[in-house]
């Protein structure tokens, strides 16, 4: 009666067949999320509803909120290589949206590895992604200072294989160049 208690609790822990399971706070959930809410990396741009070009492989979605939380966006971008959602940029500007930004993808993604003062990288096995802090300084005078500044940060979502697909062409250009030489 025991092994059957213990394999009904077994079973009904188990993930669903075919479900992914990942703990949050683990670079394991950016791969099980592979993208951004519910548009999902490698997905044929012509497949993703409500997306309007704003330029070559570039795209946005009017629809969707400008928010994480709290935070305030100040742009979603999507990306498209090979007619395939490769990239997902996200920004935000003022030092207090950055925070709150940082801290959802922390809580959601783990700490990930600080680069430099102002970098953070998340590396999944199919799914990277990278946080930077930017401090702009305006060149006039006028309500900001050189001291003041102000802060932005930008957020890439990236699918590992189309940044590997474009790696190769690039070298593939490069060695069909050098043999012009």
């Amino acid at each position: 009666m025991k092994l059957l208690l213990l394999a009904a609790c077994l079973f009904a822990a188990a993930p669903v067949m075919g479900q992914t399971v990942s703990a949050p706070g683990t670079t394991e959930a950016l791969d099980v999320k592979n993208g951004f809410r519910g548009y999902k990396l490698g997905t044929p741009i012509a497949e993703i509803q409500g997306l309007k070009p704003k330029g070559k492989g570039l795209y946005t979605a009017p629809s969707e909120p400008l928010k994480i939380g709290e935070a305030r966006l100040m742009g979603l971008y999507f990306i498209a290589t090979n007619e395939k959602l490769s990239a997902i940029l996200f920004t935000a500007f003022k030092a207090e949206n950055c925070r709150k930004v940082l801290d959802a993808l922390q809580a959601q993604y783990g700490t990930g590895k600080q680069v430099s003062a102002t970098r953070i990288e998340w590396a999944g096995q199919s799914v990277s992604m990278t946080y930077e802090l930017k401090t702009s300084y305006p060149t006039y005078v006028g309500r900001y200072s050189q001291t003041t500044g102000y802060q932005s940060c930008e957020v890439y979502i990236v699918d590992n294989s189309a940044v590997a697909a474009v790696q190769q062409a690039k070298e593939e250009a490069a060695k069909k160049a050098a043999s012009d030489l």
